[in-house]
Formats: C-alpha cells, sequence, structure tokens
C-alpha cells in the first residue's frame, strides 16, 4: 500500500488526537527549537502536558506556528516546549501513531446486559393433527380395526375454534363389527382476554351403522370456565342446554337435553402428556335418561420437535335408551400422530 504524504500526517494526526493531546509531563525543562525545524512535521509537548502535532511553518521569537489542515494555523510559546520531536517525511501512518501519548483511561465498564425479552406470542395460533391407525390379522381369525382422527384448532386471546373429526372401522371374520362417523365444531367466546369465563356453542354430526337410527344431529350452547389453566395443566368445564334429534330411528323429532362436561390436558414431561374428556347429555323431559361419551388418552413424542408422536387411549359411550343396540360402546386404539 502507498504511504501517505507528509502532507497528510498533519492532518491523520490532528484528527486522531483532536489537534491538541493532554500529556503527563514529571519534569518539565524548557527545549529550544531551531530555525532550521521550519519545514519539518514535528510533535511538540507542553509543560501543561499538552501534545501539539503539525508543520512547523515559523521559528519567531516567542512563538513556534505550527500548521494543521484541521485547526490551520496555531502559535506555540517557545517558552513553554519541554520536548520536540522530529516525525520523518516517510512515515507511515502506524510509524506516526505511535509518537502519540494518550493518557490511560480508565477501563470502560462492560455495557449492562441487555434484558431477555421474551418471545412474543402470536395473534393467533393454529394447532392441527392428523391421526391414524390399523391393525389386522389373518389366520385362524380375520380382523382388521382402523381409526382416524383430524383435529383443526384455532386460538386468540379471546375466543377458540375447535373442529374434529373421528372415525373408526372394524371388520371381523370379514363381517363389519363398526362403522362410525362424528363431526364436531365449537366455538368459544371468553367474556374479556385472560378471563376464566366463556361462551361456547357447538354442533354435531354422528353416523353409526350400529345404532338404532342413521345419524344423530345435536346442537347446544352455555357457558364455560377454566378451573386451572397455567404452563402444564389446562382443566375447562362447560354447562348448558339444547337438543338433539335422531333419524332414521324409532325417535325421529328433537329432544332437549341439557349438557355438562369437562376437558383435562396435562403435560407429564417435555415430550410426554395425558389428555381426558367427558361429556353428559341428561334428558330434559325424561327424567333418568341420559347419555355419555368420555375417554382418556396417553401421548408420547417420538421426534425432538414434537411433529410425530404416539396416542394410545380409549373412548366409551353409554345411552340409557338405545333401542335395539346396546348400551355401552368402548372403543380403544393406538395411533400415529402428525402435526402440521
Amino acid at each position: 500500500m502507498k504511504k501517505p504524504s507528509l502532507l497528510c500526517v498533519p492532518a491523520i494526526l490532528t484528527a486522531l488526537a483532536g489537534g491538541v493531546l493532554p500529556c503527563s509531563i514529571a519534569e518539565a525543562q524548557v527545549v529550544e527549537v531551531a530555525p532550521s525545524a521550519v519545514g519539518q512535521t514535528m510533535r511538540l509537548v507542553l509543560d501543561s502536558g499538552d501534545v501539539v502535532i503539525g508543520t512547523v511553518t515559523a521559528v519567531q521569537r516567542d512563538f513556534i506556528v505550527v500548521q494543521s489542515d484541521v485547526f490551520g494555523e496555531i502559535r506555540v510559546p517557545r517558552g513553554r516546549i519541554v520536548s520536540t520531536r522530529s516525525l520523518s517525511a516517510d512515515a507511515t501512518v502506524e510509524e506516526v501513531e505511535e509518537f502519540i501519548d494518550l493518557p490511560e483511561e480508565a477501563p470502560t465498564a462492560a455495557p449492562p446486559a441487555a434484558a431477555e425479552v421474551p418471545a412474543e406470542t402470536p395473534a393467533v395460533v393454529w394447532e392441527n393433527r392428523f391421526e391414524a391407525g390399523l391393525t389386522g390379522s389373518e389366520g385362524n381369525s380375520q380382523n382388521v380395526n382402523f381409526s382416524a382422527l383430524l383435529s383443526l384448532q384455532r386460538t386468540t386471546s379471546r375466543d377458540e375454534i375447535l373442529s374434529l373429526t373421528n372415525y373408526r372401522y372394524t371388520q371381523t371374520e370379514r363381517e363389519d363389527t363398526a362403522n362410525r362417523f362424528d363431526t364436531l365444531l365449537r366455538y368459544d367466546w371468553r367474556f374479556a382476554e385472560e378471563s376464566p369465563w366463556s361462551l361456547f356453542g357447538q354442533g354435531q354430526y354422528e353416523y353409526d351403522q350400529f345404532q338404532d337410527w342413521d345419524y344423530r344431529v345435536s346442537l347446544f350452547g352455555g357457558v364455560g370456565y377454566r378451573l386451572i389453566e397455567n404452563d402444564t395443566t389446562t382443566l375447562r368445564l362447560r354447562a348448558g342446554a339444547g337438543a338433539s334429534r335422531e333419524f332414521g330411528g324409532g325417535t325421529d323429532e328433537w329432544t332437549p337435553e341439557g349438557l355438562i362436561g369437562f376437558d383435562l390436558s396435562h403435560q407429564l414431561a417435555k415430550n410426554q402428556r395425558i389428555t381426558a374428556y367427558g361429556t353428559a347429555f341428561p334428558s330434559l323431559e325424561d327424567a333418568g335418561e341420559f347419555r355419555t361419551v368420555a375417554g382418556a388418552a396417553y401421548e408420547i413424542d417420538l421426534t425432538e420437535n414434537g411433529d410425530l408422536a404416539l396416542r394410545l387411549g380409549a373412548e366409551h359411550r353409554y345411552d340409557t335408551q338405545p333401542g335395539d343396540a346396546k348400551r355401552s360402546d368402548l372403543d380403544y386404539f393406538a395411533r400415529v400422530v402428525f402435526r402440521f
């Protein structure tokens, strides 16, 4: 790299040192500057400890005149100069900087660590999952058991929308023994942000080949309460009323019913959790008649990010008035969970 010109040295030094730099002097003794110094770039130390760097343009009886490209002409009293040093014309910037005696500075305290800003919770959170499981056997007995679930959930600080779709099919000895489909849509609206109280409305459609009816439709609304809601456990309670209607069965009319239910979720570990739910639908016309649905499951993640998991569980349904069908149904399952 080309060395800087001598004429640039004063500007560089003045920019680095501010033109005049403080310096400690132990014992000040006046040093004479000869007239031959004119034209030289010099470093002059004064009895006050200040340092002047520039090109000498004149040596007068009482003053030394130094020219700086930044500060212009500086008149330095001769009687106050205690040290001089000439800088060569071919001095590099690095060599010039060595002549600048900057005062020792107190160590600068490390800037305080920035406070950790918690990650901002998204305004809208989606939790979607698809579950599927298939078992079968061929030989002395022939069995096929397939089950699947699709869950779509959208949550904000004020409301929640949940869509659940279930399907189960079982064949034993080449005969259908279970063929059931149901889908539920629920909307939950909080009274205020962080409020445990909410209003909900839900609708459900059910098809079951082995019930006394072809399909059933139900509509309900009511109040929800979040009894527990923290980082590991959530327990929600619901109570309301509505009506259901069975099509293709013995009772082809709307039947008023109540609703009492709960949903529980608990994180056992970072990669393990349990869930449980239960809902009772008591008849509002005939005391003692009701139907229930309840279930529980254990889930463990199979990958670090939790996108793949294994879920083991069971669901029980009961109806005091099933017609020609059985009152109780129990389904158990083992499914692989795909989150997306």
